[in-house]
């Protein structure tokens, strides 16, 4: 096996997860199949031709010849890149015999033609890839890279990748390369030339296996002085999560110390059920949900039991997320067990789950992965700011946050919330919509995961319960966790 490592960079970039009708939006990092797709066009095989094994590539004592199956992708995200949308009209202006055809065949009446078409791309994102597969396939795809027959696109036709495009070839391993000895291509770090640490995600089509410690070299001449960490934070030593002997709870003091409110100074923690929905895509409202959040929060608001009051998301604790992946899947928490007959028929499949073992089991110190998708938001006052519709308190203007502002802001929140992230990582996430309203708020949606240790349950089991940030109505805020 033998390697090449790319660089996938370039003022637009889109690697579709998942296309709804007029809205097709991009995943955060480039997909196998987009990859894939560059390398057949710089072989020069048409659309309609099948991905066949090399047949010409096959050694004499290989049994089969080799395939793109054969290949392992590893993607370093150097700049996540900001979320653009773009908005395209079709079907309009064609007379009455050549509209838009409809599902039974008809045309869409001239005044109903014009279609309004959303799409997603991501504005300057770096991602170096690491291609592993066998040698006489590298050797064939880097050649094709070099000289292409057909152009190369990052996603769309309209996504020109910058160059260099192959960084190395013929790398006897491309993902030690990746990780301790190719530059990263990002700005200068917050805390100036000093600041050699970076946080850095990684994305893997394999687990990972444990890497040997490196001592980096001494940067070359061509080499940014700031490089990435040669490897992932090593969280420190914690008891076994599989262990039984789980550590002694120590005991509820409520003292006229404890000055944290009576939400969180609890204990035990509420009834809380996780309910995981596999859509069917091939479903009218499960495909419009998914195309429009404001839809989605909707159909949700079913689960939702009558006369709860001026706030029924927050009474019932609704909270969701949409998780990425090949297929579209929901999770929804509520404070109760919910009525998923309220649901549309063959919305999709649904398993609930009980949640309050999991919090009561909660204890400081514990190391847990978590993810969460997040609006990060901040308010920045800008002359006089203006006062809340609501609560009456003056606040500034609101200020979505990208990037490294984004991090920096989950990690006050997280330690807010009783928790010290140890690793952390940030994608931009799409925020669907198809009905656009002046007075309808958009938000900056980023997902974030990694490791983080527990240092107050009462504050942990507040921000599961209620969520964190703004947005939750719009599907932010869901924090999940998981056993590390």
């Amino acid at each position: 096996m033998t390697g090449l490592v790319l660089r996938l960079a370039g003022m637009l970039q889109s690697s579709g997860e998942r296309g709804v009708f007029h809205y097709r939006d991009t995943c955060a990092f480039p997909t196998r199949s987009s990859l894939i797709g560059m390398f057949a066009a710089a072989q020069g095989r048409p659309r309609e031709h099948a991905l066949d094994p090399y047949s010409h590539l096959q050694a004499p004592g290989d049994i089969t010849a080799p395939s793109h199956r054969d290949l392992t992708f590893t993607i370093r995200v150097d700049q996540p890149g900001t979320l653009y949308r773009d908005f395209h009209t079709v079907g309009g202006g064609y007379p009455k015999d050549q509209g838009l055809l409809t599902g039974n065949g008809t045309r869409r009446k001239p005044s109903a033609s014009t279609l309004v078409s959303h799409r997603d791309y991501l504005t300057g994102a770096v991602f170096t890839v690491a291609v592993e597969g066998p040698a006489r396939l590298i050797t064939h795809i880097s050649e094709t890279l070099k000289r292409p027959r057909f152009g190369l696109f990052l996603g769309r036709r309209v996504c020109l990748p910058d160059e260099p495009l192959v960084l190395n070839t013929g790398s006897p391993d491309p993902v030690t390369e990746l990780l301790t000895r190719t530059p990263l291509t990002r700005n200068q770090p917050p805390g100036g030339p000093t600041d050699t640490r970076l946080t850095t995600t990684f994305v893997w089509e394999h687990p990972p296996p444990r890497r040997r410690p490196h001592h980096p070299t001494r940067p070359g001449k061509h080499q940014r002085t700031h490089q990435p960490h040669p490897h992932r934070p090593t969280p420190p030593a914690t008891p076994p999560v599989d262990d039984h002997r789980t550590p002694a709870r120590p005991p509820l003091r409520r003292t006229s110390t404890d000055r944290r409110p009576h939400h969180v100074r609890a204990r035990r923690a509420r009834m809380t059920s996780l309910t995981r929905i596999v859509l069917d895509p091939h479903h009218a409202a499960a495909r419009a949900d998914l195309a429009d959040v404001d839809s989605l929060h909707k159909t949700l608001m079913r689960l939702v039991p009558d006369r709860t009051g001026p706030t029924p998301r927050a009474t019932a604790g609704l909270l969701f997320r949409t998780e990425p992946g090949p297929d579209p899947t929901l999770l929804i928490q509520t404070a109760h067990t919910p009525d998923l007959t309220a649901l549309p028929t063959s919305y999709g499949t649904a398993r609930t789950l009980d949640l309050t073992p999991l919090l009561n089991s909660l204890t400081a110190g514990r190391t847990m992965r978590y993810r969460i998708t997040a609006a990060p938001t901040v308010a920045r006052s800008a002359g006089n700011p203006t006062r809340h519709p609501v609560t009456g308190k003056r606040r500034g203007k609101i200020t979505h946050l990208t990037g490294d502002e984004a991090i920096a802001w989950w990690q006050r929140r997280a330690t807010d919330a009783g928790l010290e992230p140890l690793t952390i990582s940030g994608l931009p996430r799409p925020f669907p919509r198809t009905r656009l309203a002046r007075s309808a708020p958009y938000f900056t949606l980023t997902q974030f995961d990694g490791l983080a240790r527990i240092t107050d349950t009462g504050l942990l089991t507040h921000a599961l319960t209620n969520g964190i940030g703004r947005a939750k109505t719009y599907g932010a805020g869901l924090l999940s966790l998981a056993p590390a």
